[in-house]
């Protein structure tokens, strides 16, 4: 579909897009709430970009349900291990979509982004922050902070005991599924609030969402 909103439900996630995402379950030492987001694993052939941009969406709507994630915020933890080449020129010939995202982020997502901790970046995500750098506030820039394949200040903020071993973690591994089924849980709020708002039937149209109503939300 040509629209972000189009089938936004999380029923409809792709099964290889829910491998991208989800939500740990405890925080960090500040006691804010981890989302994991593997860039890197994303497989334009197997997914589409709307698609993996949809449940990106999605699983920040799912989130801003939460009070407790209002009131703390969040942090991000950005795999791009495996980011190559080929999906940096998918990103680029999506770049509408792209700078979208990062408005929502910044300027409408009813969440505080506390931190971005970036691992495992390659010349490939060098290329990617050149690009997307325009669209980030000094704020968001301040904010991230890049460990490549070096976990040990990463584990000054993310206790080793929460963390997989790919992230130099002794902990469990992520569990993607049970994340999932978290947000299915709300699919009926996302039924509902499909329901209200007005339809684009424009399909070159680029949202970022700050229009779209959030029942659930609080700002």
């Amino acid at each position: 579909s040509g629209s972000v909103y189009a089938d936004f439900l999380p029923s409809n996630v792709l099964p290889a897009t829910r491998k991208l995402y989800m939500m740990m379950p405890g925080n960090d030492v500040h006691g804010h709430p981890i989302f994991v987001f593997r860039a890197g694993m994303w497989v334009p052939e197997e997914v589409p970009y709307m698609d993996y941009h949809r449940a990106g969406m999605i699983c920040y709507e799912h989130m801003a349900c939460n009070p407790v994630m209002q009131t703390l915020g969040i942090v991000l933890l950005v795999d791009f291990g495996g980011f190559t080449a080929d999906k940096l020129l998918s990103l680029s010939m999506n770049i509408g979509l792209l700078r979208s995202a990062f408005e929502y982020i910044q300027d409408c997502m009813p969440i505080r982004l506390k931190m971005v901790h970036v691992v495992r970046q390659s010349y490939a995500f060098d290329m990617l922050f050149t690009l997307v750098r325009p669209f980030m506030k000094s704020k968001l820039v301040q904010r991230a902070k890049f460990h490549g394949e070096n976990f040990e200040r990463l584990h000054e903020e993310i206790p080793p005991a929460m963390l997989p071993e790919e992230y130099g973690g002794h902990g469990p591994a992520l569990d993607f599924d049970a994340f999932w089924k978290q947000v299915e849980a709300n699919e009926g709020d996302f039924e509902a609030n499909n329901r209200f708002g007005r339809v684009n039937n424009d399909v070159d149209a680029v949202s970022t969402g700050c229009e779209q109503p959030q029942e659930c939300t609080s700002l």
